[in-house]
């Protein structure tokens, strides 16, 4: 006799139906389980647009329901479900809170992950309490270049890590780099000898700030970051730079293409794979239910990047600033 275990399809629940969302949603598609997804936005035109996005992309799924009542979705939340939440910041706190109160088995979120250091905190320990998982969309992580790297790196000798970068925001992208530069490091601790930041702009969705800024930071003693954003316009050259003892990475993040110095100045080019939101998701999700470490960071992890972010707003009279 052969006995039949049934499974249950795989809860997840979105909050927030905006263009990362889609990419989650993109990515939860290569599943290879049984799934169910449940997608909320207060916005009516953002549920349509993610319906004509997975139209598109040709993305039929069977189980999927997409609501605009919030109370409807953080109810449907039980112990099993895994939620990701793609919202803006400034209700990213209440809405982790609300899902937090239902017990569910994680949550993947976006960063940066609050607007301030006091929330972040407060969510660290709602998380340790509950003992419910809370992991940040760093998706460097995943690339197998920088993965190669960290594994080759020795912290006990000086890392000098040069970082340029276009007219981006520092607080949605910038702290990307940060976030590099702390995980490749294993950074315990840091000081900031240098920053400045220059004038915020308006984002593309209306009453959210941003801005560039210029910075180097010591960690733990030993090793030296330099970022650089160009505050104008320009067709700028982005790159991270690794200078190791024996060796240089230059890698030209957004073209896929990094260069490989000795120490006599030979030089390699190789190709790189970015992994995109699209191709990472369905992993980190069955490293969840595999019950394995993902290898996105969690919130603790990444604390010390967030923390860094918001003393240079504070330093340059920033903390107040809406940024999303």
């Amino acid at each position: 006799k052969y006995v039949v275990i049934k499974m249950n399809k795989q809860k997840i629940v979105i909050i927030g139906l905006g263009g990362i969302a889609r990419r989650h949603i993109q990515a939860i598609f290569n599943l290879k389980i049984e799934y169910e997804i449940i997608g909320y936005d207060i916005n009516k035109e953002s549920i349509e647009n993610t319906k004509q996005f997975l139209k598109n992309e040709n993305i039929h799924i069977k189980n999927l329901e997409m609501i605009e009542s919030y109370d409807n979705t953080i109810n449907k939340i039980d112990s099993k479900t895994i939620v990701i939440i793609a919202t803006s910041a400034d209700v990213r706190k209440q809405i982790i809170e609300d899902v937090i109160s239902k017990n569910p088995k994680a949550i993947i979120t976006e960063k940066p992950f609050t607007q301030n250091i006091e929330d972040y905190n407060k969510i660290i320990e709602l998380s340790k309490t509950n003992k419910i998982p809370i992991y940040l969309n760093f998706r460097r992580h995943y690339y197998k270049l920088y993965m190669q790297i960290k594994s080759i790196l020795n912290t006990k000798e000086n890392v000098n890590i040069n970082i340029q970068i276009k007219k981006r925001g520092f607080a949605c992208t910038g702290i990307h780099f940060i976030e590099l530069a702390t995980w490749l490091l294993d950074a315990k601790n840091y000081e900031i000898q240098y920053s400045e930041t220059f004038e915020p702009y308006e984002q593309k969705r209306k009453g959210f700030f941003d801005f560039s800024a210029n910075m180097i930071i010591k960690f733990d003693d030993m090793h030296e970051v330099q970022i650089n954003f160009d505050n104008e316009e320009k067709e700028k050259i982005e790159f991270v730079e690794i200078n190791l003892k024996n060796e240089i990475y230059k890698i030209f993040d957004f073209k896929e293409k990094y260069l490989v110095i000795d120490n006599k100045l030979n030089i390699k080019e190789k190709d790189f794979v970015i992994m995109h939101v699209s191709m990472i998701t369905d992993e980190t999700i069955m490293e969840i239910l595999e019950n394995k470490k993902p290898k996105m960071p969690n919130i603790e992890e990444s604390f010390l990047s967030h923390k860094i972010l918001f003393e240079i707003m504070k330093e340059n009279g920033l903390d107040e600033l809406n940024i999303t």
